[in-house]
């Protein structure tokens, strides 16, 4: 960004006529040449031009990596992902930053320096179909994306990151890279996108003491909200610890599932994790073109693998004492 001094207005400059007749009016009163009087008020005057004009000065600032994640996967529609594909861009024009690559991603993922070339880049229903680098569309990876875009910010630029998902991780983990983007200093901005298909199943909230005390049972609600009356399974984790599991019956509605737990010699703020999971049903029909696409809004719309198992994450941070 380029440094410089701005305005917010000119009118003031008007009150500078007003000095002259300053000089004038201090010469006829006081019948002699102008005297300090008239430079003191002369100043007064040209500083409060100088004040209503609003200056403001623009100091050079570190320049912008951004690296924007597009989920690509079967979960979203086409249609959503040419509205994202215009987000970005209206985004990159307005905000104009130093350095830009868009990296689309499925199962695996690719990294572009040009928003055309990832709106031509191709797609595949699995790696069976793949022909040449396409991007698998059969799975949701955001930790792999996410670990590519770690890899290509600029040197010595401010790191933004733009993740572009319905969230429906059904591969890796994300929560893996949380600690290489804090200690990159990468500040992390998310865009949600409607799944294809809505979710008969999902997590509301975690709900759970602020300050539990480390060794000791607490109690744990999980809320979640079915739109079916079905079964399913809930999990309770800590990191890769597995605080409790259950197979719950679901009513239509809110369902509130209660879990015991506790905490082993730990301090300061834990993040409980929670995820539930919905059988498949007996027999699932597909449909679609299986032979590689485009990322265009008039592809063929086959069904949704992530749509038959349901797996959503609901994170909660607490404070062990």
């Amino acid at each position: 960004m380029s440094s410089g001094l701005t305005v917010g207005a000119y009118w003031p400059l008007a009150l500078l006529l007003v000095i002259p007749y300053v000089w004038w009016t201090v010469g006829a009163v006081y019948d002699r040449p102008p005297c300090m009087l008239a430079v003191v008020r002369s100043g007064i005057i040209a500083l409060l031009a100088l004040a209503l004009m609003e200056p403001a000065i623009h100091r050079s600032a570190a320049p912008i990596s951004v690296a924007y994640l597009l989920d690509v996967s079967q979960s979203v529609a086409p249609a959503d992902i040419q509205s994202a594909i215009q987000w970005i861009r209206r985004t990159n024009d307005s905000g104009r930053p130093d350095h830009v690559r868009y990296i689309p991603f499925g199962e695996n993922a690719r990294v572009f320096d040009s928003l055309d070339r990832l709106e031509a880049v191709g797609v595949a229903e699995g790696p069976s179909d793949d022909a040449g680098d396409a991007i698998h569309q059969n799975a949701t990876n955001i930790e792999v994306a996410v670990d590519n875009a770690l890899q290509n910010f600029a040197p010595h630029h401010l790191k933004r990151l733009v993740l572009i998902t319905d969230g429906n991780e059904n591969q890796g983990r994300v929560l893996n890279m949380v600690r290489r983007l804090q200690s990159e200093n990468v500040r992390v901005y998310t865009m949600p996108l409607e799944a294809r298909l809505s979710r008969d199943v999902s997590i509301e909230s975690i709900e759970t003491s602020p300050e539990v005390a480390a060794q000791e049972p607490f109690s744990v609600e999980v809320d979640v909200h079915s739109r079916i009356q079905t079964s399913a399974h809930v999990e309770l984790r800590h990191g890769e610890t597995t605080l409790g599991s259950r197979e719950v019956p679901l009513v239509a509605g809110l369902n509130r599932i209660p879990f015991e737990t506790s905490l082993k010699d730990e301090s300061g703020s834990v993040m409980l994790e929670a995820e539930v999971r919905r059988p498949p049903p007996k027999r699932a029909i597909f449909r679609g073109n299986s032979s590689p696409g485009r990322i265009r809004s008039d592809d063929a719309t086959g069904g949704c693998g992530s749509g038959f198992r349901s797996r959503i994450r609901w994170l909660r941070c607490s404070r062990v004492e």
